[in-house]
């Protein structure tokens, strides 16, 4: 069920950024091998997949620890974004508040072990949002897609079910091509 539920609200993710005008008309746009994440990818099997829609970055992972999870960024400015982040299954109506209450800690947000320059910005529903450094994957732990397409033809609905069906539910939505992130941002870890 919960396998279901994820790769569901997975697929109406991707419908939603192709309806929206997700630019050049895709679903998803940029994979990464890298681990340095609270998402990390399990190698080139099972990336970190970003869907991007115009200033919005939703991220992904077919499995491991951050498979429960949808990470969302919203670009502030060139170099900035707000964090939030959903946990599967939604099994409930999802409050304003909610994306933003999840990343918190202590008196920011568990982003600013990586993310530098973390500041609050606003108040939704009396939950702090906070906003901070954004990185682009590292260039050498990009994927490219065609490697990962091959991974839905390989998949074993029995024996990964929810791999697969995450997987099936990113590759099998229309035409998805990659696009890079905006140059502007940061690398992965180039400041430390």
């Amino acid at each position: 069920m919960k396998t279901t539920i994820q790769s569901a609200v997975i697929s109406l993710l991707v419908t939603l950024c192709w309806s929206a005008g997700c630019s050049p008309a895709t679903g998803f746009e940029t994979l990464t091998n890298s681990q340095m994440s609270a998402q990390p990818a399990i190698g080139n099997r099972s990336p970190r997949i970003f869907i991007m829609n115009d200033k919005l970055y939703m991220s992904v992972v077919p499995e491991g620890r951050g498979k429960d999870y949808l990470e969302l960024s919203y670009q502030t400015s060139t170099t900035t974004s707000i964090k939030a982040e959903l946990e599967f299954p939604v099994v409930q109506p999802i409050s304003k508040s909610k994306p933003y209450s999840n990343v918190r800690f202590g008196s920011g947000t568990n982003c600013s072990s990586c993310h530098r320059a973390e500041k609050q910005v606003a108040i939704v529903d009396d939950t702090a949002v906070f906003e901070s450094w954004a990185y682009q994957p590292d260039k050498e732990t990009l994927i490219a897609l065609e490697q990962f397409k091959n991974e839905l033809e390989r998949c074993d609905f029995d024996k990964e079910p929810e791999r697969c069906e995450i997987i099936k539910a990113l590759l099998k939505n229309g035409e998805v091509k990659t696009q890079a992130f905006p140059q502007s941002m940061y690398f992965n870890f180039s400041f430390w």
